[in-house]
């Protein structure tokens, strides 16, 4: 690096974002000018400038909550006493992100095609999606989907809508495409009708009973789910499927991205990743009750895994 573009920004975001905590105001504008006044051409493009006013809002509305596993655990165990429910941690941090997460409405968001085989309800970012249209030109049915990145890796992966039983030759093409070996349903398959296939050389995981918080097997069931893809990782992305391909799939990889950070860490920030998973496909995530599911699975990975580290040293 040079020294003065890239380097600026950096510069310009840390020493902004302290000023911001200090004076609770700051000025973009001028600071950049001094900078420049001691060496020229910091923050040298549009989009690095760009970058700033970005950044600099994110850490505002959406500030950074890493918390050590035990730490988060005493937040849960702190919010089950609160009261009133509507109250509780949870709640406040789950109004938060409704309160920031991209709007969908038609200037931010469109649908990119007319196809037949594109969900209606679930709406996704022009900028994110990938699709994957019939190869057959008498065909009309498309598949839609949005690229997740994990907490390791780019495109790690792939958040979609199971078709109509007409339409599965379709999806079949796009784990062909992205040579994905793993395909993870958020239903059980007994309840999709377009899942009677077997595609070779891919590994199917799917729930055996509704997930729902009123099913005391929805916990351990999703971090079997997650924890089947983490065994099962090939080169291309896992395919993470649901009927309207938002339902359950931002939970998912939730929790995969955050047991990725936890292990790698040994800290983890709920908030944030959900927060990222939203700026991809703002219908993830946007149930109190999915909140709640992401949070208590997580305090369950946790304690089991204290529990074993416990057991190996004794």
């Amino acid at each position: 690096s040079a020294g003065i573009g890239r380097t600026g920004t950096y510069i310009a975001i840390d020493a902004l974002h302290k000023e911001m905590q200090q004076e609770n105001k700051i000025n973009i504008a001028e600071y950049v000018k001094k900078m420049r006044e001691k060496r020229m051409n910091m923050v040298q493009t549009d989009e690095q400038y760009k970058t700033i006013f970005l950044t600099l809002y994110e850490m505002s509305e959406a500030p950074v909550t890493v918390q050590k596993p035990t730490e988060y655990i005493e937040k849960l165990e702190t919010a089950k006493l609160d009261t009133p429910a509507n109250v509780t941690t949870l709640r406040f941090d789950f109004q938060k992100l409704m309160s920031v997460r991209p709007r969908q409405g038609n200037e931010y968001y469109k649908m990119v095609s007319e196809g037949e085989g594109l969900s209606t309800t679930i709406r996704p970012r022009y900028d994110n999606v990938i699709i994957r249209t019939s190869s057959d030109p008498n065909r009309k049915s498309n598949i839609d989907g949005i690229f997740i990145h994990s907490f390791t890796n780019q495109n790690a992966l792939i958040v979609t809508h199971c078709p109509p039983a007409d339409d599965v030759v379709d999806f079949l093409g796009l784990i062909t495409d992205y040579d994905s070996e793993v395909v993870v349903f958020m239903e059980p398959l007994n309840s999709i009708e377009s899942t009677e296939f077997k595609p070779r050389m891919v590994h199917l995981a799917a729930p055996t009973h509704d997930l729902t918080s009123k099913n005391t097997q929805t916990v351990s069931q999703i971090l079997g789910l997650v924890s089947f893809a983490q065994n099962r990782m090939g080169e291309g992305p896992i395919i993470v499927v649901s009927k309207d391909g938002a339902a359950l799939c931002g939970v998912f990889c939730a929790l995969y991205n955050l047991i990725q950070q936890l292990t790698m860490d040994e800290e983890i920030d709920v908030f944030s990743v959900v927060r990222l998973l939203q700026t991809r496909r703002p219908g993830l995530c946007s149930t109190m009750e999915e909140y709640e599911m992401i949070n208590h699975a997580m305090m369950t990975f946790i304690q089991s895994r204290t529990d074993e580290i416990t057991y190996y040293n004794q």
